[in-house]
């Protein structure tokens, strides 16, 4: 039974990563879900939705900021790089005036 994975630490942190990357994340659902629905307590399953929704939601917006924090981080590496680039005002006043003398 694939709710087995959830029985240790290492494997529900194994567990947790392949939902993380998208790795058969419906069939983990499905598995925990059907395992806590058999339980006699409904507080197992209000838990078990409260900790994977919350885990999906957490994991992902921190992903986005990973790849946001990469995306600003190289966007300022090439400002800085371009800081005593001309402008485009400049160019446009370069090429007129070019233009004109030819």
């Amino acid at each position: 039974d694939r709710v087995r994975q959830f029985q240790s630490f290492w494997g529900a942190s194994r567990a947790l990563f392949a939902i993380l990357m998208g790795w058969e994340p419906q069939n983990q659902y499905l598995a925990m879900s059907k395992a806590t629905s058999q339980t006699n307590l409904s507080i197992t399953w209000a838990v078990f939705q409260f900790f994977f929704w919350s885990w999906v939601v957490i994991a992902t917006f921190l992903m986005l900021n990973i790849v946001m924090a990469i995306i600003v981080d190289a966007f300022a590496n090439v400002k800085r790089s371009l800081r005593d680039a001309p402008t485009i005002k400049t160019e446009l006043t370069s090429l007129t005036r070019q233009a004109v003398s030819i």
